[in-house]
């Protein structure tokens, strides 16, 4: 698979767009690990928005973004 995208972008290309996979599977695999451990500190069950996060990659990413920018005015006030 790699060789195909490879030939048909080239290197410069090809190396850009593995590492972009690559990190978005990171940001997914984030976003999931968040879903999880927040619920557990809160002590409720959405088993929902675990599933949704699984079958639907952006939403974790959306959710780790939105997390983020929420810690960041949580200790700027």
């Amino acid at each position: 698979m790699l060789e195909a995208l490879y030939q048909t972008f080239g290197f410069p290309l090809a190396l850009l767009l593995s590492f972009s996979v690559f990190l978005l599977v990171i940001l997914w695999l984030a976003g999931l690990a968040g879903l999880v451990i927040s619920q557990q500190e809160e002590h409720t069950s959405r088993p929902l928005s675990v599933v949704l996060g699984v079958l639907f990659p952006p939403f974790p990413m959306g959710w780790l973004i939105w997390d983020m920018i929420q810690e960041r005015r949580r200790y700027r006030a």
